[in-house]
């Protein structure tokens, strides 16, 4: 509203170039007409090198092959009985293949442990008073 009584286009939402990677973020916008500062902007969570999301899957595995180039088998058993006597088991070893079907489930996190890098472009939305900046994304030109 005060913008139209001073006659002043608000920016809005612009594009912006990483010039200083986090944590001393600068990114450029207006074609190298304004410098953003780290105490003027905000970055979602995702950007940010430390992120992390909680994740649980449960799947079919529909063909696995593996070569085993050695395994060993250590028996928990001690002593094996031969008829009047016992003598020790030995320890199974050998190499060979194998293949397999089934259902697969597993939980925990990933990690994000890249950010933004120079050069990098990204969506800024500005405040009403463009003093404060939101990067709402890393974005690449389609063509």
């Amino acid at each position: 509203m005060f913008r139209k009584l001073r006659n002043e286009k608000p920016i809005g939402n612009v594009l912006g170039k990483v010039i200083n990677p986090p944590p001393e973020l600068k990114i450029s916008i207006l074609e190298g007409q304004i410098t953003l500062y780290p105490d003027q902007l905000y970055m979602t969570d995702n950007l940010w090198n430390d992120y992390y999301r909680t994740y649980k899957i449960e799947s079919e595995i529909t063909e696995m092959t593996r070569d085993i180039e050695n395994y060993s088998f250590q028996n928990t058993t001690a002593t094996e009985i031969a008829s009047l006597h016992t003598h020790p088991i030995k320890t199974l070893a050998g190499k060979g293949s194998d293949e397999s079907t089934g259902d697969y489930k597993a939980q925990g996190d990933f990690w994000f442990t890249d950010t933004l890098k120079k050069n990098d472009l990204v969506m800024l939305v500005p405040t009403i008073d463009e003093q404060t900046w939101f990067i709402v994304d890393k974005v690449r030109k389609v063509k």
